[in-house]
This record gives C-alpha cells, structure tokens and sequence, in this order.
C-alpha cells in the first residue's frame, strides 16, 4: 500500500522525503505478474515510490499534468502523519523515554508541508499508542477462534 501524492517537480519532493528517511524501492504489486495484467497496472511513467523501509507503507510521487499549475492537496485529508520513536534529546519531562509514551495527550506535535503542500504531521509512538488503544473496536477473536475451531472439528 502506498499514498500517491501528485508533485509539481517529483525531484524536489523526493529530496525532501529522502531528508525524513524514505528510500527508493522497488514499485510494489500485489499480484506476482508485476503489473501486466488488467487489474493491477504498472508503476506510472517518471513516478517515483519512497518508503522508509521495505515493508512498510510508502509515498508514490506522481509527476502532475500541468507542470505549470500547482496540485492542490485533497481537502478530505488533515495531514500525513509519521510516527516516530522520541530520542533522549527530543524527550520533555513529561516523556518516559524508554517506551516513548507521553503523560501528557496535547504533545507538542511538528507540522510541516512537504513541497507539494501536503500537510505532514510527526507523532511521537506514545501519543500515537494512546490514541490507537482509546480508539481501539473490541476484539471478537475468542468467539470467533472458537466458532472456525468448532467448524473444522
């Protein structure tokens, strides 16, 4: 999976995403034939893909239409945010730095713009833990590992 971010010079932006630590990779498919089947198509023309490391989720850079026209970001998303673990030097007082979790939940959050004016935001993994444990649906695992358990019995 990746995002697909439509870039009014694709080398300006590649630079500024190399600058936070994603690397080229190879254009990932999902299907063994690469891109030369009818659902999955081949990585676009002059696109590059960046991704922090080989199985995570990356950033495809698309060169727009109009080179002259600036791309608009969609309004739809508030930002893209990167999850980081805090170093000692980045730690406030309220900050464990040992597992990265803050005690206090309006952590001072960088914000930037990448050059294509997509907004970017940078979250500590405590916050992030945080907000993902309150925001968590109830697992139903038990039943249904009991349930498929039952069925192949």
């Amino acid at each position: 999976m990746f995002v697909a971010i439509s870039c009014q010079n694709v080398k300006q932006s590649q630079d500024f995403y190399q600058q936070l630590g994603f690397v080229p990779q190879e254009y990932p498919y999902c299907r063994p034939n690469k891109g030369m089947g009818q659902f999955e198509p081949p990585q676009p023309k002059n696109s590059v893909y960046l991704a922090p490391s080989k199985n995570g989720m990356g950033i495809l850079l698309l060169q727009a239409l109009n080179k002259k026209v600036t791309p608009k970001p969609n309004p739809a998303i508030q930002s893209l945010n990167i999850v980081y673990q805090p170093t000692v030097g980045e730690a406030s007082t309220s900050t464990n730095v040992a597992d990265g979790i803050s005690n206090n939940d309006d952590d001072e959050l960088l914000r930037v713009k990448d050059p294509s004016s997509v907004p970017i935001t940078f979250e500590p993994i405590g916050s992030f833990s945080r907000v993902e444990q309150r925001t968590r649906i109830a697992s139903t695992t038990t039943t249904t590992t009991t349930t498929t358990t039952a069925m192949i019995s």
